[in-house]
């Protein structure tokens, strides 16, 4: 594919051609159509075929899943997961209740292949209306690029026009019958750092903990011991060998512990909320499982106090 197809930076795309045949591939099975090119990265629009392009994902094999807000990032190395979805494809959920996803906010969705020194990063990222990044999804050394390459060609294409108004309604009254696991009723409030005093406690303890992070389009959920807690460049980073989580303090308007009662098959637990400047949830840790319970409320009883 010859570079005069792509005006805005002949210098890169020179470079994407002569690094490696995954890029090669790409350049050729791809329309230039669907092809921007900004700086040191190539963006590849995809079409919205939600349910398809999520299952497709699980063809890649090992990656690295990530979803954020403006306070957390939550990433894991894993395959993607098989997600179970609502008759009018505007719901999913992963059996083993670690994803949980609303399709209306999902606007469009690109695949980026970005220069890094030496390198090509490899990654599909799914947007809101305001070109915000919901979810992510990065190749690793355990993925398979051939598959990637394959799943690139098969959902390139530009995104439908928004949601109708009925399927936006449906998004929202969900949220709202939510609102007993997103609210802070039966909350004490508790001292700013106390997510870091938890994540230090159970460092010292190697007690796995659950970690869930999102937004309006998605909510990711992982198990992490945690290992390694230290600054990153302004925020905070804790991880284990497959999971990390980046925070940032800093941006932390309220921090609470929710004592949730008792739900269905599930007993009263006690759960650590972290709140933004708006009042949105950005991030909650919770006991890995039930038949921990005991030993999550001496962690959390040893780590944070009401203020």
């Amino acid at each position: 594919m010859s570079s005069d197809r792509f005006p805005l930076n002949r210098a890169t795309v020179s470079r994407l051609e002569g690094c490696g045949e995954i890029n090669r591939l790409l350049m050729k099975l791809v329309s230039p159509n669907y092809i921007r090119v900004r700086g040191q990265r190539m963006e590849i629009s995809l079409h919205d075929h939600w349910p398809q392009m999520l299952h497709g994902l699980r063809a890649w094999g090992g990656s690295l899943v990530i979803t954020r807000n403006g306070s957390a990032v939550l990433g894991q190395t894993r395959e993607y997961p098989e997600l179970r979805f609502s008759h009018d494809d505007i719901h999913a959920r992963s059996p083993e209740d670690t994803f949980d996803i609303d399709f209306p906010p999902w606007h469009s969705a690109r695949m980026v292949i970005e220069e890094r020194d030496d390198s090509f990063a490899y990654f599909a990222e799914f947007l809101d209306a305001r070109g915000e990044v919901l979810h992510k999804v990065c190749t690793t050394t355990a993925s398979d690029m051939e598959q990637m390459v394959v799943w690139t060609e098969f959902h390139q294409g530009f995104s439908r026009p928004a949601d109708a108004p009925m399927a936006a309604l449906a998004h929202r009254w969900r949220r709202v019958q939510q609102r007993h696991w997103f609210g802070i009723e039966e909350a004490d409030e508790v001292q700013e750092n106390a997510l870091s005093l938890l994540l230090l406690e159970a460092r010292k303890r190697r007690f796995p903990i659950r970690l869930m992070a999102g937004n309006e389009g998605v909510v990711q959920a992982a198990i992490m011991t945690p290992q390694r807690l230290a600054p990153s460049n302004g925020w905070m980073f804790a991880s284990d060998d497959t999971t990390g989580l980046h925070y940032d303090p800093e941006t932390f308007e309220s921090v609470v512990v929710h004592h949730l009662p008792e739900l269905q098959d599930h007993p009263p637990v006690s759960v650590l909320k972290c709140f933004d400047d708006r009042g949105e949830l950005c991030l909650a840790v919770a006991p890995p499982e039930p038949e921990r319970l005991g030993e999550w409320n001496s962690l959390l009883n040893a780590a944070v106090c009401p203020r």
